[in-house]
């Protein structure tokens, strides 16, 4: 071949790079330098798709294939990859696949074996964000506790509240918790399950006493808010009321029909100015005309004093 020449790539090259492809497809975009010389990318191959930016460093060890990862999922994806052999997501980045949560620009990783692990901050992202990876040894993980999603090896949902139960405040984890709840994806089994949660865990009471709360009509709610009120009437041994219901051509929060008592719960996003405050006292006076009683109650007041929303509202339904 002549001098300058440009070589083709040889068929078994041409393999190998959609092996890469296909697998970067399946994992969110990025890859492991492990994974690469198992699909036989040689070291010094490696090193020069670095050099050119075919391979984009996300951690050590781990690349976005042909671009900057993007999104949550990728990073998540690229901690579990950078972990090693045994490693799920875990902590608040587990929370947050499961969508009771949000998103932090920490990736937390949990692996069996091992030291504790913290590497420093990854590549910017396109949003211009940086995204920091902390795995931690796990003193068991057991494959009851764990399972897939999108790909992603993660804790199981009653293994991420327990874990989250000791990373965030009690408060935080009841929000989580409802939220698991209203999605759907914790049930009568599962907070069976978290009611028997293994003691001595931190945190393990506490999440023993939302799985006392829980009750099915929490998937009716469209609000943690609302999913918190609920538990409260479980707690104080309240008739649950329905949610979400119409009565005189308004949709409520909550409502006892018989009793003719209607609960709004006020967030602060859908409240906070002066239209939202002038139609709920609109709201309130349709009500009122048509004989029902209104209370209204902010998440601070259920959180700060439940034993007085629970008194209100038993002393309105007995009267």
């Amino acid at each position: 071949m002549g001098r300058g020449m440009a070589t083709r790539p040889s068929a078994r090259s041409i393999e190998i790079s959609d092996a890469v492809l296909d697998l970067a497809r399946k994992q969110h975009g990025v890859v492991s330098r492990r994974q690469l010389v198992e699909l036989g990318v040689r070291g010094p191959t490696v090193d020069r798709r670095l050099a050119s930016a075919r391979l984009v460093p996300v951690f050590r060890g781990v690349y976005g294939v042909g671009r900057d990862v993007t999104h949550e999922e990728g990073f998540w994806m690229a901690g579990v990859l950078a972990g090693g052999t045994s490693s799920v997501l875990a902590g608040r980045s587990a929370a947050a696949l499961w969508k009771i949560t949000e998103p932090t620009p920490v990736v937390e990783v949990a692996r069996l074996g091992g030291r504790p692990l913290r590497q420093g901050a990854a590549f910017r992202s396109a949003a211009g964000q940086r995204w920091q990876l902390a795995v931690r040894r796990a003193r068991a993980l057991p494959d009851g506790d764990l399972t897939v999603i999108c790909g992603i090896p993660v804790m199981g949902l009653v293994r991420t509240l327990l874990d989250l139960a000791r990373l965030v405040s009690p408060g935080q984890l009841r929000r989580s918790f409802l939220e698991a709840a209203r999605l759907g994806v914790l049930d009568a089994p599962l907070a069976a399950e978290c009611a028997e949660c293994r003691p001595g865990w931190e945190g393990a009471g506490l999440l023993r006493k939302l799985a006392s709360e829980w009750c099915a009509p929490i998937r009716e709610t469209r609000s943690a808010l609302e999913g918190r009120f609920l538990n409260l009437c479980v707690e104080h041994g309240i008739e649950l009321p329905a949610v979400n219901a119409t009565v005189v051509g308004l949709e409520v929060d909550c409502l006892w029909r018989s009793s003719r008592l209607v609960v709004e719960l006020d967030g602060y996003a859908f409240h906070h100015d002066r239209a939202a405050f002038e139609s709920d006292r609109g709201r309130d006076l349709r009500l009122g005309a048509a004989g029902f009683s209104v209370l209204r109650f902010t998440y601070r007041m259920i959180e700060e004093n439940p034993v007085g929303v629970a008194t209100a509202v038993r002393s309105r339904l007995e009267s």
